[in-house]
């Protein structure tokens, strides 16, 4: 059946049937055929991913690098001066807009080229949030370290912003050798956007956001011709809530609430190596883990209001609506990078 953004659940329903390979005949083919009900996976398949709010824009400096894995789409110049890449990016759009979703783009890159002895590893991960069809900007973490072989020399760069607030905005120019640790944890409650709702028979106003908590437990260093990034670049874990009220004074209401719209942690262990230069080879070893999990749980508004009966009798009784009520639509830990390489020019 087709996905239909009005309803309050979508489903799929897979029916799986038990036949003996042998042949022989079941005494109770009954119990032989089962069925499973999987939520759909919310999208448009007609429509690109939806743009990145104004204020979660890509503000690093210097240009994103090509693509490439070990060895990909390098020039022979390029293998001929000692570079290697790795770079690889995320990106994906999770849920229904109009009530919660959430948009993810993360990146890792390592770049080293021995002929220039320069060296780069970053990694960022930029969010937005959707609620009741409004967007904003709900996090940008970047750590970055560069190093300059040929001076013995690096700097870094710390980045975490939430809301568009800035929690830490951190650097270092170059110099000889430096050890920066970062250990922040920073919890925010926001409402986002309201809207008009009516539950059974009554009006009700809906105001919706999210609540959770951000991280960037990581650490950068130089020493001894070697740049080396680790640790947790990212650590956020959100999920949605609201807050309602009834229009009528009869009437009261309220919302039920378990639902994980963002849960993201971002590994990465990465080196790059100078060591060997005098031999004119250099080294470059990158992991960048992910662990995603988005829109889990369920959101559901009910009201409760008098019945009136014919002589005499009231009673109470109560109407729900769900917005949300599924699995997780996406959880999965991969490795976005896990390469080595060492090349000699």
């Amino acid at each position: 059946a087709a996905y239909d953004p009005n309803a309050q659940e979508n489903l799929a329903t897979f029916r799986f049937r038990i036949i003996a390979a042998d042949n022989v005949p079941d005494e109770n083919p009954n119990n032989n055929i089962f069925e499973v009900e999987v939520p759909y996976r919310f999208f448009d398949p007609t429509s690109d991913l939806p743009e990145t709010p104004a204020e979660a824009t890509d503000t690093s400096t210097g240009p994103l690098k090509q693509v490439a894995g070990p060895g990909e789409g390098l020039t022979r110049n390029q293998s001929a001066q000692g570079r290697i890449l790795f770079n690889k990016r995320f990106r994906q759009y999770f849920g229904d807009r109009k009530k919660f979703a959430a948009l993810i783009n993360l990146q890792s890159y390592g770049d080293i080229v021995g002929a220039q002895k320069k060296a780069t590893l970053n990694s960022d991960g930029i969010a937005s949030v959707y609620v009741l069809d409004r967007a904003v900007n709900l996090f940008r973490v970047y750590a970055r370290g560069e190093a300059d072989g040929g001076s013995d020399a690096a700097s870094y760069r710390g980045h975490a912003s939430v809301f568009g607030m800035t929690l830490l905005d951190q650097g270092q120019s170059y110099s000889s050798e430096f050890f920066k640790n970062w250990d922040l944890s920073w919890e925010e409650e926001k409402i986002i956007a309201s809207a008009r709702f009516t539950v059974g028979p009554v009006p009700m106003t809906v105001s919706a956001g999210v609540r959770g908590s951000i991280g960037l437990n990581a650490s950068v260093w130089y020493r001894n011709k070697e740049l080396r990034a680790y640790g947790d670049v990212l650590k956020v874990s959100m999920a949605g809530f609201g807050e309602g009220g009834v229009d009528v004074e009869v009437a009261s209401a309220g919302i039920g609430a378990s639902l994980v719209v963002l849960r993201n942690t971002l590994l990465v262990n990465g080196t790059a190596s100078f060591k060997n230069l005098s031999r004119r080879q250099v080294r470059l070893t990158l992991l960048a883990r992910n662990q995603l999990e988005a829109i889990d749980g369920e959101l559901y508004l009910y009201a409760r209001y008098p019945v009136y009966h014919f002589c005499c009798s009231i009673t109470e009784e109560e109407s729900q609506l769900t917005l949300y009520r599924t699995g997780a639509l996406y959880n999965k830990r991969w490795d976005l990078l896990n390469h080595f390489r060492a090349v000699s020019f």
